[in-house]
């Protein structure tokens, strides 16, 4: 692989076919991850990536991930789009710890939070983290999602791309299971 020319190809479609034939996002994470930090690769791949890691739930990787590729970056086009892909990614992962508080608040209360701020004072987060767009989280009325007030894109899970071609989704390790004779 490293000797071919556009050896970063390679990894690149090991990552598609671990997300789209497989549905197993952490694998086509990984393997984005590193067709991202090889010599000639797209700056695409990189988004690819972030939205691998944060649809496998692990937005933490994909925040590590820009960093990393933000500090080897000469130009300044690739930086802005790394710079907007650290934001999603900042996004997803403290929607994500927000929704897990309101998880929390429900099980303890039995009622959903109308707003974040119960969910600091009932004491589950130290305080509702700064929105990396510059506006507020909120809790959006129609999904009970968080959202941001200055871009409301949130990555959907695995499971949504799947109810909405109209299949049932099954996790990468229940297919394996199916297989198995």
């Amino acid at each position: 692989m490293v000797e071919g020319p556009n050896w970063w190809s390679y990894p690149y479609y090991l990552a598609f076919n671990a997300w789209f034939y497989r549905g197993d996002y952490a694998e086509g994470a990984r393997w984005a991850q590193i067709a991202a930090g090889t010599p000639g690769a797209s700056a695409n791949i990189s988004h690819l990536a972030v939205s691998l890691s944060s649809k496998s739930g692990t937005p933490e990787q994909a925040i590590a991930l820009i960093e990393e590729l933000r500090a080897t970056v000469r130009d300044e086009a690739t930086a802005g789009r790394l710079d907007e892909q650290l934001k999603l990614a900042v996004l997803e992962r403290d929607a994500q710890a927000l929704e897990r508080a309101m998880a929390a608040y429900r099980e303890r209360t039995g009622a959903a939070p109308i707003s974040l701020e119960q969910v600091v004072l009932a004491g589950l987060v130290p305080s509702i983290p700064k929105d990396p767009f510059g506006g507020t989280y909120r809790i959006d009325p129609a999904d009970g999602k968080v959202r941001s007030s200055a871009n409301p894109f949130r990555f959907q899970p695995r499971e949504h791309r799947a109810r909405k071609l109209g299949l049932q989704y099954q996790p990468p390790a229940a297919r394996r299971q199916e297989k198995k004779p």
